[in-house]
């Protein structure tokens, strides 16, 4: 859901386990000038760029795939970390390499853990990228 932590607005979840999640895109993609992703979106919606991202999207060659850029700029799960009330467990690892924990996990642990249960655990490591 754009915008919020899919299980903060469904009261079904009873537990979320956030692994190394990058919950604050608006922070990670901050490098992307905002014309740029308003270029991508003009050449999509015009049919000059594939509705699919593709090899030109790839940043770090570490991650198999190719992100969607513009949506990820508009993305921003941690704006619904007020409203989960699950359980939480927030892990991230002492060695990341992808997100900056401070930014993300260690962020949402800070907005959440004096109204619900939450636990934050850094790991001994680094990433580890099993994507298939």
């Amino acid at each position: 859901m754009s915008g919020d932590l899919a299980m903060a607005s469904d009261d079904r979840v009873r537990t979320l386990v956030d692994q190394m999640g990058p919950v604050n895109y608006a922070y990670n993609v901050r490098e992307l000038p905002v014309n740029y992703i308003r270029d991508l979106e003009n050449k999509r919606a015009h049919g000059e760029l594939s509705p699919y991202p593709g090899p030109g999207g790839m940043v770090n060659p570490a991650l198999k795939g190719f992100p969607g850029w513009t949506a990820f700029k508009r993305f921003s799960p941690i704006a619904g970390a007020d409203n989960i009330t699950a359980a939480t467990l927030i892990i991230d690892t002492e060695a990341e390499t992808l997100l900056e924990t401070e930014k993300n996990g260690k962020l949402l642990y800070e907005r959440i853990k004096n109204r619900i249960d939450a636990r934050y655990t850094v790991l001994p490591g680094g990433t580890t990228i099993c994507i298939r």
